[in-house]
This record gives structure tokens, sequence and C-alpha cells, in this order.
């Protein structure tokens, strides 16, 4: 699963031009506006049928593709709510 979270993230932020390695932040690194940020969480949820709920957000804004890729997988191991809280 991990390297199908990975892929996805990188063939997504490819769109936008951007080169991925696992340790880039999304802004620090990779310079995405708050909508490529929440346009990669709707892409994510929509395609691992999950949901980022609010409070994981600012896992996925200040954290690296690494962390995002921990933070899917560990909602897609929550079987029973889709939710996770750290």
């Amino acid at each position: 699963m991990r390297n199908s979270i990975y892929k996805f993230i990188k063939n997504k932020l490819q769109d936008y031009g951007r080169e991925v390695s696992e340790n880039y932040k999304l802004v620090d690194d990779l310079n995405l506006d708050s909508l490529s940020i929440l346009t990669l969480i709707t892409d994510l949820e929509d395609e691992f049928s999950i949901e980022i709920n609010d409070r994981l957000l600012l896992t996925v804004v200040e954290g690296t593709i690494e962390d995002i890729v921990k933070l899917v997988e560990k909602i897609l191991q929550d079987s029973s709510s889709k939710e996770v809280s750290l």
C-alpha cells in the first residue's frame, strides 16, 4: 500500500511540475499554495476512500511527503471509522 500512496502523491505533484522526494515538505520545499494542498488532500481522500479530518490537516501542510504517506496508511488501517487522531 505504501508504494501506491507514494506513487499517487508523486504523480499528482508532478502534475504541478514538481519533482518529489519523500523528505520534501509541501510548502517549504515544493512551494505549494493552499489551493494546491487542498486539491491534493481531496484527491487523496477520493482515491483511497478516506477522510482527513481538520485536526490532521496540519500534518499534511507542515509535514513531509513521508509524513503524508504514513498518515494515509494509518487512516487506511483504521477499519472502523476511517478517521484517525494522532
